[in-house]
């Protein structure tokens, strides 16, 4: 972007990329204990609902700290699950 439109645009593009990104890992946890509910209606609200998301960021968090090949092979054995 910034090669074909300038700096201020590829800024913006980066910006908006990044906050994007930020949206996108917020939703994964949430879906996810969307559906862990069922099984484990304790996890629907309050003080553990929260807890398990915040877990859940703080865990996706470090394994991106981590490294690429962390991540990778995490994705593949959740996908294998």
């Amino acid at each position: 972007v910034t090669a074909a439109f300038g700096p201020f645009w590829g800024y913006q593009e980066g910006v908006l990329s990044w906050l994007v990104s930020v949206a996108d890992s917020a939703v994964y946890p949430v879906l996810f204990r969307s559906y862990l509910v069922y099984t484990w209606p304790a996890l629907a609200d309050g003080f553990l609902g929260r807890a398990f998301i915040l877990g859940q960021v703080l865990i996706l968090t470090l394994l991106n700290y981590a490294g690429l090949t962390i991540v990778g092979n995490v994705a593949f054995l959740l996908a294998v699950f």
